[in-house]
Parts: structure tokens; sequence; C-alpha cells
């Protein structure tokens, strides 16, 4: 079965996706995860849960940060009572107390088969590979099998754990960039803005496009691409919704020229590229 995964911040967005086509949807774990998407308590998650399985869709909790020593017997804690059906990590602890399938997605990291045979081996459900590579890289490694994908989205490029936002505003004297998600960097040369954002765990840096797949996506299926992913970070609710329909008729054959020409005609300002498909990011 193809799932085709989208990443939420509201509890309403659980069926309006579910309806439009989503088979899993992903909540980010608040003081566990790291991002501009809005993070829920754990507190919160049994009532997500409930409602994804009332409407029949896969609940994934990202608990996606990097743990320090000191921070495992909460991690272990909390991993042994999480309401979900599956879990995103970065951190090799997670999987070590982890008690349901994990899905290991490092970012822009997992680049070669010898991650995918590793991280299965371990006892990953599934690998995220990186969509920073080319087609051709992508497609023997999906054909390996056990692979997901992020298809739409802004691309994170670079992650540190570094304040950088808050070292610029101690110099700059300028206040309100931690936990701001309207913010963007430009190059002097570039006309395209990459969203930035700081939050307790660090600083991400992200694409200035957003990366779709519509053309690809049948030739990644066809290769057995098992999770088709759609990242809602920066992006409204009405391109979300649109891109999940769209997706969801690719899986089942649709023609993907034609819907892509169709979401292109209706978000026109939409800054779409294919990213690195056509070419490497490093030669």
């Amino acid at each position: 079965m193809k799932r085709l995964a989208v990443t939420i911040e509201k509890k309403e967005q659980i069926s309006a996706y579910a309806n439009a086509g989503a088979d899993e949807v992903i909540a980010h774990v608040k003081g566990y995860s790291f991002g501009p998407l809005h993070a829920f308590g754990v507190d919160e998650l049994p009532d997500l849960k409930k409602e994804a399985g009332q409407n029949g869709v896969m609940f994934t909790a990202a608990v996606n940060r990097l743990f320090h020593q000191g921070d495992l017997d909460d991690l272990k804690k909390m991993l042994e009572n999480i309401a979900a059906d599956t879990v995103i990590f970065q951190d090799p602890a997670v999987l070590r107390y982890v008690r349901m399938p994990a899905v290991y997605e490092p970012g822009t990291l997992a680049t070669n088969r010898f991650d995918l045979y590793f991280w299965k081996e371990a006892g990953c459900s599934l690998v995220s590979v990186s969509p920073l590579l080319t087609k051709e890289e992508l497609l023997a490694m999906i054909r390996e099998g056990g692979c997901s994908l992020d298809c739409f989205g802004y691309q994170l490029m670079s992650l540190s754990a570094r304040k950088l936002l808050t070292a610029y505003g101690q110099a700059g004297h300028h206040e309100g960039l931690n936990e701001n998600r309207n913010l963007s960097l430009q190059e002097e040369t570039r006309t395209g803005k990459m969203p930035v954002y700081e939050d307790a765990y660090g600083t991400c840096i992200y694409s200035d496009f957003i990366q779709e797949a519509f053309l690809e996506l049948p030739e990644f299926l066809a290769a057995g691409l098992e999770r088709v992913v759609i990242r809602s970070e920066f992006i409204s609710d009405d391109v979300i919704l649109d891109v999940i329909r769209k997706y969801k008729d690719i899986i089942a054959g649709g023609d993907a020229a034609l819907l892509r020409q169709a979401f292109i005609e209706r978000h026109p300002a939409l800054p779409l590229e294919t990213g690195y498909f056509e070419m490497k990011t490093v030669r």
C-alpha cells in the first residue's frame, strides 16, 4: 500500500486532510521535536490519535530532535506511553526505547542504499531518503524497498544547534527573532527568500522554493516508493488540500501532467520547482 502522509498543526486538519485523501497525519511533539510547525503536548496525543482513527488514517508522532545524555530517562518514559501508531526519529536513542514501528527521518543525511540497509536492519519500518538527490539516485534507493520521500514542500537545507537568529539579534539589537515564523533570508544575488526559524533546539533554514514531484511521482511509485510525504511548513491549508487530492489521484493512476497543470493554474504565485531531481547538489 502506498501511504500519503501530511504534517498537521491543528486537530481540525485531521478530518479535512483525511477527506482529501491522506492516509497518515504527522504531529510534532512539544519538547521532543524541532521546527516551525505547531507542536502538540504529550497529553494531547491520545485525542489526536483517536481523531485519526475515527477518520481512518494513521497517526504519527514526530520525535525528531537530538537528545543529550541527561534527556534519556525522560525520553524513555515518554516513549513507553506515547499515543501514536508510529514514530518519526533521527536520534538513535529513540529507536532504542520505542515500542512501535519507527521511521528514520534524518533530513538530508540518508543519501545511499547502505544507509537503507543499516537502518532497516536496525529495525526501522521505513527510511526517509534525502529529497536533495537526483531522480536517478533516488530511484536506485527506492528500488531497495522501505523508502519514504518528501514530495512536496519547502525543503530543510540547514539545521544547526546554534541559535543563529538570537546571535544576529544581539549583534544588531533586534528583538522578536526567536520562534518567529515570518522571517526569511535573501542572498544579495538571488530573488528567492529562504524561510528561517529558530526554537529552543536550534535554527532551521529552508529552500527558497517549494519542491514538487508531480511528474516524477509515477516513476517513484512504480519503483516501489512506499510513503509520499507532504510538508505543510509555511504553506496555506488551501494549497495543502489541493496537493493531497492531486497526489492521491496520481497514486490512483491519474494523468500527472494534467494534474500538475491544473495545480499550477490554480496557484500561480507559488515558487514551485523540482529541486535537485535533475541536477546534483554536489558534483
